[in-house]
């Protein structure tokens, strides 16, 4: 079970491989915030209109604390993220360097783009 941030999932459709992402891990998810971030990419053109079909998460009670703490300097689609893997023990997937700090501290197994790769072969 791997949760994907909008840097990493942006990369992807961007070269339109979703498919490769799809390809190196078994179940990918992705949550309410960092949906909404993919549609502003979208919505600004910035991104193409591709069609997400991951498993969307909600933030759960015990996880909101985490969320409020992280989004001191973290944007909204890595806190959820990071918040989530940390309390249901799933993998982060990021390009960005301040979450992957935090997922190190937080103790969650955090890769990205490259990792993606290595995956595959």
């Amino acid at each position: 079970m791997v949760l994907v941030d909008n840097t990493v999932l942006s990369n992807f459709a961007k070269v339109n491989r979703l498919d490769l992402l799809k390809r190196a891990f078994e179940k990918l998810y992705v949550t309410e915030q960092v949906l909404e971030e993919f549609k502003l990419g979208i919505k600004r053109e910035v991104l193409p209109n591709v069609s997400l079909d991951f498993e969307v998460l909600k933030l759960e009670e015990e996880e909101i604390e985490l969320y409020k703490s992280l989004r001191a300097k973290l944007g909204k689609g890595e806190a959820s993220c990071l918040a989530i893997a940390k309390n249901r023990n799933m993998k982060f997937l990021t390009d960005d360097s301040d979450a992957r700090k935090d997922a190190n501290i937080l103790g969650v197994p955090v890769s990205g783009t490259i990792g993606v790769f290595s995956s595959l072969y």
